[in-house]
């Protein structure tokens, strides 16, 4: 299956990504930490969110990630609450 370029995901509608991890921080709400990744392509950049972790396995800056789920905007910012993900063989910092 393809994927949509990010610039041109919609919001409430379920999309299928490729791109690059610019950056990720583990941010804390309330008593629970999200893990807040951007992630990038040529056409745009999207926050993806893991609810309840401060970390996932494989994810780094600079590595590749095909992701699945749906997409939402809040105050003009694209996101993606728990995405499904796969990361791109031979991506990513040694």
């Amino acid at each position: 299956m393809g994927t949509t370029p990010i610039g041109q995901v919609q919001d409430r509608r379920r999309a299928h990504l490729r791109g690059v991890v610019k950056a990720l921080a583990a941010v804390p709400h309330g008593a629970v930490t999200w893990l807040e990744t951007q992630l990038a392509d040529p056409t745009g950049e999207i926050t993806l969110i893991w609810m309840g972790r401060s970390g996932v396995p494989g994810i780094a800056a600079g590595r590749e990630l095909v992701v699945d789920g749906l997409v939402s905007q809040a105050d003009g910012q694209r996101r993606m609450f728990n995405p499904r993900y796969e990361l791109v063989a031979g991506s990513g910092t040694r």
